[in-house]
């Protein structure tokens, strides 16, 4: 279950690039990949983590919108996220049961670093 808390924080952190930005370091394509990975066995394993945010998420779409996401993953170039990425990302994560009231661009900036409280394998 930790691995999976840990898919999750990635997926957010990716869905917010002003909160990605205050990494200071990129992650991989590659620790990304497993990310995304871990997530879509997660999904295939039948099992729903999170309490949603809205009634009724779109649960069965999760699979095809994680292999999209892993499809532009493949095809990024770290640092920068690009639009697609990012939409792609917050598609998953709505499917997921995230969606914040506010907004992906609304979350307030982090009170402190993050990057130490992400896992980078």
């Amino acid at each position: 279950m930790a691995r999976i808390v840990g898919t999750l924080n990635w997926l957010q952190v990716l869905a917010a690039p002003h909160v990605y930005r205050t990494l200071g370091t990129a992650p991989t394509r590659e620790i990304l990949i497993r990310h995304i990975d871990t997530y879509l066995e997660y999904v295939r394993s039948g099992q729903c983590f999170t309490d949603a945010t809205f009634p009724n998420p779109p649960l069965n779409e999760r699979e095809a919108r994680a292999i999209h996401a892993r499809s532009l993953l493949e095809q990024w170039e770290p640092p920068d996220l690009t639009a697609d990425l990012v939409t792609a990302v917050r598609s998953l994560l709505y499917a997921e049961g995230f969606d914040p009231p506010m907004g992906w661009d609304n979350l307030p900036q982090p009170s402190g670093p993050i990057a130490e409280g992400l896992d980078w394998s």
